[in-house]
């Protein structure tokens, strides 16, 4: 489990580092970090399946990862409607 905080935080921090680029290359790059999350939550399954991980674990890092990828789809939109204006 600390591991898989570990790679939330990392994708965080890169997200933060992506607000500095232009709008129009964070949008692309965005997207690289939106299947990273899916990785992560399919590899979770797998580490459960494999009884690596138990329940309770599994549940607190699926809901981390899938906060962090509603972050980064409200990010996405911003962006677009930034492009726009």
């Amino acid at each position: 489990m600390r591991r898989a905080q570990m790679t939330m935080r990392y994708y965080r921090r890169r997200l933060l580092r992506i607000e500095f680029l232009s709008p129009l290359m964070n949008i692309s790059v965005i997207g690289y970090s939106l299947r990273s999350c899916s990785e992560i939550q399919s590899q979770l399954y797998r580490a459960l399946d494999y009884k690596y991980i138990y329940e309770k674990q599994f549940d607190e890092v699926y809901d981390l990862a899938s906060e962090c990828r509603m972050q980064i789809k409200g990010f996405r939109k911003y962006l677009r409607n930034y492009k726009n204006n």
